[in-house]
């Protein structure tokens, strides 16, 4: 008999899941469209692709504060996050739109203050631009703004197509518990260091001056690298 997918259940009855991808926490739900642009690494710009993301917004009227960083703004309320990824010769952009989410669930999911200086809600939705926009909108147009920018056809997918032995195991993996929530390290020394490529922290436990165990956590890019450095350091 087949082993059922593991999934950890919040207390508001949503699901967690942890992404290879370095950053901060994402919130999505029926109102939320999730995207992936995957590239080789040669062809990845990450500056040119969020400029992508912003024209997208500029369909439905939202003009981006800036497309300087992984958060696209407008009136400094955050409306698209993006995270990325890079191991061997490929290149992972995703990301999300908030559209009709329900920013006030999100907000009980974090910890940290949602609201911006005004008062306002330090996100927002894009139907406050445009109130009959919907997800299937934002994703025809995300479609269409992608065969533009890279001139070619994207294909449409279906989850048929793929390896379903392949998906089955890849959905463990990432749904097993010791992933999602890896072990608690009781460290006695941490130093943290923000670098034009991304911020780096390093946890380590010594005995005698010895190192035992080590943890770095980063939203750098080549996420897969800091795994070696980790066990390099014991």
């Amino acid at each position: 008999m087949e082993k059922p997918i593991v999934t950890i259940e919040m207390e508001n009855g949503g699901i967690i899941t942890r992404r290879l991808s370095g950053g901060p926490a994402g919130y999505q739900d029926m109102g939320t469209l999730n995207f992936s642009i995957i590239l080789p690494k040669r062809e990845f710009d990450a500056v040119r692709q969020l400029q992508l993301l912003a024209q997208v917004a500029g369909c439905f009227g939202i003009r981006c504060d800036s497309t300087s960083s992984a958060f696209l703004r407008s009136g400094g309320r955050l409306f698209c996050q993006s995270n990325f990824f890079k191991e061997g010769s490929v290149a992972l952009h995703h990301g999300s739109f908030h559209i009709s989410t329900d920013l006030y669930a999100m907000a009980q999911c974090f910890r940290q203050d949602h609201t911006h200086s005004s008062g306002q809600p330090a996100c927002m939705n894009m139907q406050e631009t445009s109130t009959d926009i919907t997800v299937a909108d934002v994703e025809q147009c995300l479609f269409h703004g992608f065969s533009a920018f890279y001139r070619s056809e994207p294909a449409w997918l279906d989850e048929q197509m793929m390896d379903q032995n392949s998906i089955q195991s890849y959905s463990r993996n990432f749904a097993a518990p010791e992933w999602i929530y890896p072990s608690k390290m009781d460290y006695d020394f941490s130093i943290s260091e923000r670098f034009p490529w991304g911020s780096v922290s390093v946890l380590l436990r010594r005995e005698g001056g010895i190192i035992r165990e080590a943890r770095i956590f980063s939203d750098a890019m080549e996420a897969a690298l800091f795994f070696p450095i980790e066990q390099s350091l014991v």
